[in-house]
């Protein structure tokens, strides 16, 4: 929102703002402000998200036209085909505008060619492109309004189209891939600009003059003997499960030349495949079966021996991935058969499974895997680019902090100078962290609490700006973070609140913890679960249980859910209706202290009278620890997870 000075200004004064949609034509809309003072010489108005580049203001009857520059936003990005960017924000404008990656730009100098911008739910808010060649880091967008703050980007474009596999190579700190072509090629690439600084030209020497597919790259992580020749750490490994009997080839990277091979006796048909230094063996993905297995290959001698053998935990379409986790000495697992990696022993046992798809591989296209000197996990994609995913990501959802507001009202006077005051419509900055596309404002009416959706909320989530609705009364405003990813059931946003801490005291040796809900539909449509549990007192752990393989028998019902294990791990649920912990052993009048994770999962509404309210409750003994009202939609009243309040004086 900006604001209007001048003289005769009421919130029934006609402004015409002038834009351009994303067709490239220029268009002329009709505001109105949504709040003015009383002498006329100020009113707010709210800019629509539609505006771009440089816009003229013009009130009827005023001679003078001032000039507004729309800063665009960038928010969040889709790699939805091959090479073929999505980037979403506001204040995009076609045929004029450029925008910077590492290490390339991108420039749109005509409305029927090059970066199409496009529109939905409102205009000009997001582009597809061609995703030029580029490295990690960030994206900009400039207009003639200015220059968007940065989106980090966590994918590099090396523009080889589709990659078989992706291997780092610690000593340079760049890239290795190969490609689908014919004759192929392995390349070595800047990860901070996407540039190929090196390429070999694969030839019937390496089994074949083409991967495509049939792909595995590794930097030899240790020295080690291949079909009896001795290779040293640093050498590139291609594995080509394209000849048949399948290859194993060891290449100096710095000239390209071979510097052993070894034939694996057997058409295993591989996607996949790495070097392990523990046990001096490779490891191979076996296409030959269904579900496809990891074959352990002894091939330091003439002949290829196998040593053990196990099945995969979901199979392999035409593109996998293998690495060694530099940490554990386990295996990660990937395919184009799933948004999941897998980390796995070299038994095969399951040890956890990370989503890909929160972190922007959501197509289903590992083409392969390998970690970077950070501990990042890079994971290549049939769509051509290479992510960087952090295995350690947590979706769960931050609590917001509310420091300052920024308001007085522009019309009247406040009963105290010294506080925060506003009008009803006005528009008014809140600042503070944690501010992101899941935050609404709760503020007090009349008739209870509303919430409502941010007009505005910066690149840095510390500042954004809101509309006082028109119910609003004098009382606290709270700022609420709420759920809103699908992380696995149904359709719905769901939510993840780690360390719900509370406190009790039992009377007894013994106490009952009730776990319960209310308002809830069917457990297909709004549930809850709880994960992570641990009850101690005096510094003492008196229980704890992580659901790991089923829950305890302390608890009542001994459901547990697992169907979306890379996100959320078994966990006990998913309930509508009542869960309970029996506890014993405890001090009778010594606090104790409860932690739990709480999910909430589908369609809860809050306070919203129509569908709820609902509420997720917690007793010790019958006393009352937690009764809060929870939502994933934005616009419905959340109690749990507010920042403090902070007085705004309604005038």
């Amino acid at each position: 929102a900006v604001t209007l000075t001048g003289t005769g200004l009421s919130t029934g004064t006609d402004v015409f703002l002038s834009y351009t949609d994303s067709n490239g034509t220029a268009q002329t809309r009709l505001l109105t402000p949504t709040a003015a003072s009383g002498d006329g010489t100020s009113a707010t108005l709210v800019i629509p998200n539609y505006a771009n580049g440089v816009t003229t203001l013009q009130v009827l009857g005023s001679s003078v036209q001032p000039q507004l520059q729309i800063v665009p936003t960038l928010s969040s990005y889709n790699v939805y085909s091959t090479n073929a960017l999505q980037l979403w924000g506001s204040g995009l404008l076609e045929g004029a505008s450029t925008y910077q990656f590492a290490g390339n730009s991108v420039v749109d100098t005509s409305a029927g060619s090059g970066p199409d911008v496009n529109s939905y739910y409102y205009d000009n808010n997001y582009v597809n492109l061609t995703d030029p060649q580029h490295g990690f880091g960030s994206v900009m967008v400039t207009t003639a309004g200015g220059t968007s703050a940065p989106l980090l980007l966590n994918e590099a474009e090396p523009g080889q189209g589709a990659l078989g596999d992706v291997a780092f190579d610690a000593s340079t700190g760049q890239l290795w891939v190969s490609d689908n072509g014919n004759p192929g090629k392995l390349d070595r690439v800047d990860p901070a600009t996407g540039q190929v600084t090196q390429s070999i030209t694969l030839t019937n020497a390496f089994g074949t003059p083409y991967m495509f597919n049939y792909a595995g790259l590794q930097i030899a992580p240790a020295a080690l003997t291949l079909g009896g020749t001795a290779v040293a750490a640093g050498s590139l490994l291609v594995f080509n499960g394209y000849p048949n009997p399948d290859q194993v080839i060891a290449v100096n990277p710095a000239d390209g030349s071979i510097i052993a091979s070894v034939s694996l006796g057997v058409n295993y048909d591989l996607k996949a495949g790495v070097y392990d230094p523990a046990t001096g063996h490779l490891f191979v993905m076996d296409g030959r079966t269904n579900p496809a297995h990891i074959e352990e290959i002894d091939a330091s001698g003439a002949t290829a021996v196998e040593v053990n053998s196990f099945a995969l935990p979901f199979n392999v379409g035409s593109w996998a991935g293998l690495a060694i986790d530099p940490t554990s000495g386990n295996l990660w697992y990937g395919s184009d058969q799933s948004t999941d990696i897998v980390e796995l022993t070299k038994a095969g046992v399951e040890v956890r499974r990370v989503s890909l798809a929160l972190q922007g591989a959501d197509q289903g296209e590992v083409s392969g895997l390998a970690f970077d000197a950070s501990g990042n996990l890079l994971v290549s994609s049939t769509q051509g680019v290479v992510y960087r995913i952090d295995l350690n990501f947590d979706p769960a959802i931050k609590q917001p902090t509310l420091t300052t507001v920024v308001a007085t009202a522009t019309n009247g006077t406040p009963p105290d100078a010294g506080q925060p005051s506003a009008n009803t419509s006005q528009v008014i900055e809140l600042d503070g962290a944690n501010f992101g596309p899941n935050t609404e404002v709760v503020f007090n009416t009349a008739g209870g609490s509303v919430a409502q959706t941010p007009l505005l909320v910066n690149a840095a989530g510390t500042m954004m700006q809101v509309q006082v609705p028109a119910s609003a009364a004098t009382g606290a405003i709270e700022v609420v973070n709420i759920g809103y990813q699908n992380l696995g059931y149904t359709s719905y946003p769901d939510a993840i609140y780690r360390n719900v801490t509370l406190n009790f005291t039992p009377s007894a040796s013994s106490a009952t913890l009730t776990f319960a809900d209310g308002g809830l539909e069917g457990v297909g449509n709004e549930s809850w679960g709880l994960d992570n549990v641990v009850v101690s007192q005096g510094g003492t752990t008196m229980f704890s249980d992580n659901f790991q393989g089923g829950a305890q028998p302390q608890w009542s019902q001994s459901t547990t859910d697992n169907s979306v294990p890379s996100i959320f791990t078994q966990f006990s649920g998913r309930f509508n209706g009542t869960q309970t912990l029996n506890l014993t052993g405890l001090t009778a009048g010594v606090a104790c202290t409860l932690t739990f994770d709480l999910y909430i999962l589908d369609s809860w509404d809050g306070l919203a009278t129509s569908g709820g309210p609902d509420r997720f409750k917690v007793s010790a003994d019958g006393t009352q620890l937690m009764n809060d009202a929870f939502t994933n939609f934005l616009s419905n009243v959340q109690t749990y997870n507010a920042s403090a309040g902070t007085n705004l004086q309604i005038v």
